[in-house]
């Protein structure tokens, strides 16, 4: 285990400055957390209104996925991210003093597409900064960050909540000058260059989109990870319902999946990664998508707090074994003209699976009950291996960078 957490210590300094800022930024993420309980606690919205203030954050998250990638390849990934920092800070400031509805909601989706336009950037940062034969590392390292920085800002943010639910804001965008910090101070001592594409292959919005999800590599691989996601995705939707309402847990006990989900990423994922390194992409991410099944599937056996937990471990293993693999092999087939239009497919997929993983998780329980959600969480675990061992001759072989977009470009 030592050995592999030594060769994460060995990644360029790029791709470390990228986690620490990633760090800063994810501990002060507060504001979506408590979207919904600032808008019905403080702004006196209904509980539906105020919920829908989350997909309204996810439509703006839909959008900026589609725009953000290219802008990436286009003018820089380095500078979209700065931007989409210090844009999200102001618009935090900005969104504290709004109390009417309609105009909060607008505020809610611009705030979304300025700050998820950040996501496709970080990425196709990574990808370009990791080594080519330690992506999943890079990858892993990055979702490192994120994940201990979400054990931090939400937990801080239930307190300044109870105080003064302003601070939520002001807090959060403290977070995202100091990510942007970190990166304008790496790039004023050059660790971030701005690599020119010669105009010649500089890619139309239209034509980068097109390349992108016409790849039939790239469309198998987020089709086949689409089915353990939105099994995944379950535990921020129909989990906490099934908790309470059919198992009798209490909310801490649903709490506990959070602690246990990020403790295990924060001290396996780096070894599992490292271990899996010499293994076929597709193989070890079929393994994760059986493992996401088999973890929810035996959600409804669970009878008391350690066995819920047993299954959280189980599913847990498989995000590991599955989401590193998935964006390296993203990265893997991506050119230069459109590593950040790939990553922002990418994205997306996360961004729908959002909003129709509810949809999904809720029609098997309420319309036939635990059994039924277990069981369809199971078979899509099956589906999704099925498809990636069944696509891994013809999709999952990539050696190096996809050739769509024509050869790659001399960049200077």
């Amino acid at each position: 285990m030592l050995a592999a957490y030594r060769e994460i210590l060995g990644l360029p300094r790029p791709v470390w400055i990228l986690f620490w800022s990633g760090l800063i930024n994810r501990a002060g993420n507060m504001v979506l957390p408590f979207l919904a309980l600032y808008a019905n606690k403080v702004l006196g919205l209904s509980a539906a209104d105020s919920t829908s203030l989350v997909a309204v954050w996810g439509v703006g998250s839909l959008f900026a996925s589609l725009f953000s990638g290219w802008l990436a390849d286009r003018v820089g990934a380095a500078r979209v991210l700065t931007a989409s920092l210090i844009g999200s800070a102001a618009l935090m400031v900005v969104i504290s003093f709004v109390s009417q509805p309609v105009l909060f909601a607008f505020v809610v989706f611009v705030l979304a597409v300025v700050t998820d336009s950040f996501r496709p950037a970080l990425l196709s940062l990574a990808s370009e900064y990791g080594p080519r034969d330690k992506q999943r590392q890079t990858f892993a390292l990055v979702r490192l960050s994120f994940n201990l920085g979400m054990g931090l800002g939400p937990a801080i943010g239930g307190v300044l909540f109870l105080y003064w639910p302003q601070l939520l804001f002001w807090s959060n965008a403290c977070a995202l000058l100091g990510a942007a910090a970190v990166l304008v101070w790496a790039a004023g001592r050059g660790h971030f260059p701005h690599k020119k594409l010669e105009p010649q292959h500089r890619l139309s919005l239209f034509r980068s989109l097109r390349i992108a999800y016409t790849d039939s590599r790239l469309v198998w691989v987020l089709l086949a990870i689409e089915f353990p996601l939105m099994v995944l995705f379950q535990h921020e939707s129909t989990m906490p319902l099934i908790l309470i309402q059919d198992l009798k847990m209490t909310e801490a006990e649903y709490g506990m999946v959070f602690t246990v989900n990020t403790m295990l990423i924060v001290f396996l994922e780096i070894w599992l990664v490292s271990k899996t390194a010499r293994y076929s992409a597709a193989r070890v991410m079929a393994l994760g998508s059986i493992f996401t099944g088999i973890g929810f599937g035996l959600l409804g056996l669970a009878t008391n707090n350690l066995q819920l937990q047993l299954t959280t471990a189980i599913w847990t293993l498989g995000e590991m074994l599955t989401f590193p693999m998935a964006v390296s092999y993203v990265s893997e087939i991506s050119s230069p003209q459109t590593r950040g239009s790939y990553m922002a497919a990418y994205g997306l997929l996360f961004g729908l699976t959002l909003i129709t993983a509810p949809l999904f998780g809720t029609f098997f329980w309420q319309g036939s009950g635990l059994t039924a959600f277990c069981v369809a969480c199971g078979v899509m675990g099956l589906l999704g291996a099925g498809m990636m061992l069944g696509g891994e001759r013809r999709f999952m072989s990539a050696r190096g960078r996809s050739s769509a977009a024509g050869p790659v470009p001399d960049i200077h």
